[in-house]
């Protein structure tokens, strides 16, 4: 399961980080600017009650950065988590950063549509290669200067 979800989520192209128990992937389709998935990637599992008690105790420190570096960078208000696990039963959730006016990135711009109600996946933003590249590449040198295992 644990390598059919990386495989479905192109962890040779998205992989961020990972950080005890957990891998952080930018998520191709991006919902709002900043969409990741966060894989529990220790052993193979299929609910939430599977996850080590290790990982889930590391969890928080994982999202808390993730956080930090979107209120930064973007001035996101709020974080929406998805933990379905109907089509992928590996446990991981879905972090989208939510925003109440649009973004500039790259310079593109970019809107939440769905703010402010409960996240919308029918609804997706385009972003190119390179800002996809860039994001990534930030993410990955705001994490590592900020998480030591």
């Amino acid at each position: 399961m644990l390598d059919e979800i990386l495989k479905k989520f192109v962890i040779e192209d998205n992989f961020i980080f990972e950080y005890s128990g957990w891998t952080v992937l930018y998520r191709e389709t991006q919902v709002t600017l900043g969409s990741l998935v966060l894989i529990y990637s220790e052993k193979d599992a299929t609910s939430l009650g599977e996850i080590s008690p290790s990982a889930f105790s590391h969890l928080p420190y994982l999202i808390n950065t993730l956080e930090k570096f979107f209120i930064m960078n973007f001035e996101a208000e709020k974080f929406n988590y998805l933990a379905l696990m109907m089509i992928d039963p590996q446990p991981h959730f879905h972090f989208f950063p939510r925003y109440s006016k649009k973004r500039l990135y790259k310079d593109k711009t970019y809107q939440d549509s769905s703010w402010p109600g409960p996240i919308s996946l029918s609804v997706s933003c385009s972003v190119d290669h390179e800002s996809k590249k860039a994001l990534i590449s930030s993410l990955k040198k705001f994490i590592g200067s900020h998480i030591k295992d």
